[in-house]
């Protein structure tokens, strides 16, 4: 099986990328909606739709190679796109291989330029091409003005910034971009209200499925995490050899045995019953790695996917699905949560499988110039949003990419990733259960995960700085769950619900 981004390279690689869009004419019937030119003039290009999306992109990449510390970008299809004018003064730049060449072009991804005056005009994608509307001519359009779908609807990596009004950009016009004040506007927006009206259970119902004999603090770390963010109830599928031990670490966490080799019937029978209960399922703190319990995991999965449950898979639930990679891809309702090395296991896998070309890795690195293999990880596993952790937490579903930079811990003790997922698999119960609340939020909206994720590593990057502020190197994971509560009452207070 050969990827779709993959196969359209191989196709081009053997006959003239003259003979697909955006570089042939549009089919007759199609009617031009806007054309942009370069400075010169000497290259048109033309749309013949609206914009998948409208964002302004703030990452290294575009500051270094346009330059402008904001790049208002526009995504088409490529169909939708034709360059009408021009042709023979393109030249393109594939950044990650350090390719130029004039009017040839070899490889995707690729900035778009004007030969002769510089330009940029485009950034050809995989499947889809970015324009840049500054280079539009609105004049002709109804009121002279930008339309409703070029606004921009978000950016990408910058979490503030002023940008001052323009008579010709009034979309842009006196706009405080705040990553923490969306973050923490999105959680008040999704919190269950606090009057009264619901009883035991219906302000989440969470479910973790993870422990070892080795490993028994991490499904009591996302366990509590849930509950300290609000979450009602919590149900923990763990080891025979793990029950014991957590069941000592609270009561507040419902305990039950659902594999090793003393226990009758497979996990996934024993789980299923209860998926129904719940509201979401965090899969993987403390899993380890034994065959048969990673088989039992994606039959688990499985089934809660029949239940359209949201689904946080963090950890060993990492390789387990790496090893599965069918068992993910196309489920809209879940999130990975890798770290740096766990990403990079994850990428491997998918260029392994064929459904990532390996020239979508830019970089090795935890850094926020990675945004389109990011993004083109989420696309090769059919949308699935993934949540990057690093000195920037990056999320995306593969459409869009936002960042958390809030400020954390200095110290990097275990647990905080538990932490994490567990917050996580309450704010995707809430979002799971909007409907039938007064929220406005609606769990199909592909954005409202996007800002879910960023919500919860907000509320967990609080935490830290705050319990770091208090403990300094003696900082346990068991202490941000005491800070936790803090974190959401500060976000959130009871009395304004």
């Amino acid at each position: 099986r050969v990827h779709g981004g993959m196969f359209y390279l191989l196709t081009r690689a053997m006959t003239s990328w003259r003979q697909y869009p955006p570089y042939i004419p549009f089919s007759i019937g199609r009617t031009i909606h806007h054309s942009a030119l370069c400075f010169c003039q000497r290259v048109e290009v033309s749309v013949a739709a609206q914009p998948i999306r409208s964002v302004l992109c703030e990452c290294q990449d575009c500051s270094t190679l346009y330059p402008a510390s904001t790049q208002w970008i526009a995504t088409f299809a490529k169909e939708d796109v034709s360059f009408t004018k021009g042709l023979t003064h393109l030249r393109f730049y594939n950044t990650t291989n350090d390719i130029d060449s004039a009017n040839e072009l070899t490889q995707i991804p690729s900035k778009i330029s004007c030969s002769h005056c510089g330009c940029a005009v485009a950034a050809e994608g995989h499947h889809h091409i970015s324009l840049f509307p500054s280079t539009f001519d609105f004049s002709r359009t109804p009121n002279a003005g930008v339309p409703e779908s070029y606004r921009f609807q978000s950016r990408l990596f910058q979490p503030t910034k002023a940008l001052h009004s323009s008579k010709r950009f009034s979309c842009i016009d006196e706009v405080h971009l705040s990553t923490q004040n969306d973050a923490e506007r999105f959680f008040r927006t999704i919190a269950p209200t606090l009057d009264g009206r619901f009883h035991k259970g219906q302000s989440g119902r969470v479910g973790v499925l993870g422990g070892s004999q080795h490993y028994t603090g991490a499904p009591y770390f996302a366990g509590m995490a849930a509950l300290r963010t609000g979450a009602d109830l919590v149900y923990v599928f763990t080891s025979l050899s793990a029950t014991n031990a957590i069941k000592c670490y609270s009561p507040e966490l419902m305990v039950t045995p659902v594999y090793g080799s003393e226990i009758a019937g497979s996990m996934a029978s024993l789980i299923t019953p209860i998926l129904p209960k719940l509201h979401s399922l965090i899969v993987g703190p403390g899993l380890g790695r034994d065959p048969d319990v990673a088989a039992a995991v994606i039959e688990t999965i499985a089934a809660a996917r029949q239940h359209e449950l949201p689904i946080v898979v963090d950890a060993d639930g990492l390789w387990v699905v790496s090893q599965n990679l069918e068992s993910v891809r196309g489920y809209d309702k879940i999130v990975l949560t890798p770290n740096i090395m766990e990403y990079r296991m994850l990428r491997e896998r998918l260029i392994a499988a064929g459904l990532m070309p390996s020239t979508e890795c830019t970089s090795n690195n935890d850094t926020t110039n990675d945004h389109s293999e990011l993004m083109a990880m989420c696309a090769s596993l059919g949308h699935v949003t993934i949540v990057k952790k690093g000195a920037i937490d990056l999320i995306s579903n593969g459409y869009d990419v936002l960042s958390c930079d809030t400020n954390g811990s200095a110290r990097r003790c275990g647990g905080i990733g538990d932490v994490l997922s567990g917050v996580l698999g309450c704010v995707s119960a809430w979002v799971h259960l909007s409907h039938q609340t007064t929220s406005s939020v609606r769990e199909n909206d592909a954005r409202v995960r996007l800002e879910a994720c960023r919500a919860a590593c907000h509320v967990v990057r609080r935490g830290c700085n705050l319990t770091f502020k208090k403990k300094k190197r003696s900082m346990l994971a068991g202490d941000i769950l005491e800070q936790l509560g803090d974190v959401v009452e500060e976000i959130c207070p009871s009395s304004a619900l």
